[in-house]
């Protein structure tokens, strides 16, 4: 898959399975999360409505949680892992502009394991329902993103701590 082909997403997204919390593990550099140093997850959840929500948390640098909440809908009904992302206010959603694409690259069978990213292959975030992910698992994810034409020489891990302390700092992953 070149970078100019339409990014792939999963046949078969199910919102109810994708709800619950993910670690995330590694990521490409992006301005959102520029002062996020550690402990990056995403807790995905439906309301009454069926509406997929998200609240993304990390620690920055200072110490201090980090929080933005979104709500993410279907972009392309023939393609359900085609989303989009909002993190402006229900008031400000009626604007185009403030939705981003958010595309399901990648779901394993158990829902365990995801890669999410988006179309310009800009932005990418490796995904696990553990904190850790083992080193094989983690390889593969990065092969797929990097066949589907994602620069995976510039992941950074997403450090984790288990009692408060910093155990490494965000680096490339190779």
């Amino acid at each position: 898959v070149q970078q100019a082909d339409p990014l792939p997403t999963v046949e078969r997204f199910e919102p109810d399975r994708f709800a619950g919390h993910w670690y995330e593990i590694a990521r490409l550099p992006t301005r959102h999360e520029r002062k996020c140093v550690r402990d990056a997850t995403a807790e995905y959840s439906l309301d009454a409505q069926g509406v997929l929500r998200v609240t993304n948390r990390c620690v920055r640098a200072d110490g201090q949680l980090d929080e933005a909440k979104g709500v993410l809908r279907t972009a392309n009904r023939r393609r359900p892992g085609e989303l989009e992302v909002s993190f402006a206010p229900a008031m400000l959603q009626w604007w185009p502009g403030s939705w981003s694409d958010f595309h399901v690259i990648h779901v394993d069978d158990d829902y365990r394991l995801a890669l999410v990213g988006t179309p310009d292959r800009d932005y990418l975030w490796v995904l696990s329902r553990d904190k850790l992910l083992p080193a094989a698992d983690f390889e593969s994810l990065k092969a797929l993103a990097q066949r589907y034409g994602f620069d995976t020489s510039r992941l950074m891990a997403t450090p984790r701590t288990s009692d408060g302390s910093v155990q490494g700092k965000a680096e490339q992953v190779h």
